[in-house]
Order: C-alpha cells, then sequence, then structure tokens
C-alpha cells in the first residue's frame, strides 16, 4: 500500500537595515486522500487539520550575521526537511529548533515540573477545600463551627499530599513524553 504525501517547506527571508538575514522556515505536510492531487495542496492549506491529515510546523527565527555561507544554512534546512518529513530530530538538531527546554535535563525538569504544575494545583485546591469549608457551615448555619472546623483540617498535610501526588504524576508523565 503506497501512501500519497505532499510535503510543502516555505522559507521566508527578511532583511534589516544592517543586511543581516534573518530565515522563518513553515514546513507543511500532507497526506493526500485518493481525489486529491499535489497541485491542490499549499502551505496555507496543512494549517487546518483536516481529521489528522495535515500538519503543520512553524520554526523559530534563524538570524545570521553579514555574508551566509552554505554551512550556516544546511542545519535549519535540515531540520525544516526533517519536520516537514516527520522524521525525529538527533540532540543537535533539538537543540537548535527547541532551545534550551531541549537539553534540559531529566532531573532539572522533574523538579521544574513538580514544583511549579504541583504547586499551583496544592494551593489552588487547599483553597477550594477552604472555600467549600465556608460554603458549606453557611449553607447549614453553623456560622460558629467555621473558625474550629478550619482550625481543625490539615492544610498542610492536604497541601503537601496534593503537591506530591499531582506535581510528580505531571513530571513523570512529563519525563515519559520528553523521552519518546
Amino acid at each position: 500500500m503506497e501512501k500519497r504525501v505532499v510535503y510543502r517547506i516555505y522559507c521566508n527571508e527578511f532583511y534589516n537595515e544592517n543586511e543581516e538575514l534573518t530565515v522563518q522556515f513553515i514546513c507543511g505536510t500532507a497526506f493526500l486522500k485518493k481525489h486529491e492531487s499535489e497541485k491542490d495542496i499549499d502551505i496555507y492549506g496543512c494549517s487546518f487539520n483536516a481529521k489528522e491529515k495535515r500538519l503543520l510546523k512553524i520554526g523559530k527565527y534563524v538570524e545570521f550575521k553579514n555574508n551566509v555561507s552554505e554551512e550556516e544554512l544546511e542545519l535549519p534546512i535540515n531540520i525544516a526537511v526533517k519536520k516537514a518529513e516527520c522524521i525525529k530530530l538527533n540532540k543537535e538538531e533539538q537543540k537548535d529548533f527547541y532551545g534550551t527546554m531541549a537539553d534540559a535535563g531529566g532531573l532539572r525538569l522533574f523538579l521544574q515540573i513538580f514544583l511549579i504544575a504541583g504547586g499551583l494545583f496544592g494551593i489552588g485546591m487547599a483553597l477550594t477545600c477552604l472555600i467549600i469549608c465556608v460554603v458549606i457551615g453557611t449553607i447549614f448555619g453553623l456560622f460558629s463551627y467555621i473558625p474550629e472546623m478550619l482550625k481543625e483540617i490539615p492544610w498542610g498535610l492536604i497541601l503537601a499530599i496534593v503537591w506530591i501526588g499531582f506535581g510528580g504524576a505531571m513530571a513523570i508523565i512529563e519525563l515519559l513524553v520528553k523521552r519518546k
């Protein structure tokens, strides 16, 4: 069974007053249906997903100082071709395409996700529990019990459990996604 695929790569070039070149590659992949021809597909048609039949990847702006050699253009062009053909990038290409997060170590990434996502969700969950306690006390007319209820709930334990549970789960999922 032959797959019918069209790859489109558009190159946007910009020059500034210092004659420095800035290039951006837009990569499109279109999986053709039986009735479609290659002439019907352009890069802008790839911006619409069409039931997973169209993919569009917009590269970052690459700046070149003064005279541009072929060697300097080779890496961004190879990245654009691989992105259009849905081929996995190697480490050097990932670092160039994604920036600093591509080379973030596993432990560093784990801690960032764990601290930020887990902390924000834990604080939000603790505040939600606080609001629920006040609302329940107000609905049942137990205004005098609200301060006592708020003192007896282990807020630190709730925050720690949610922080570790949610933050840890999100960090592990992020590491698994990064591996693949």
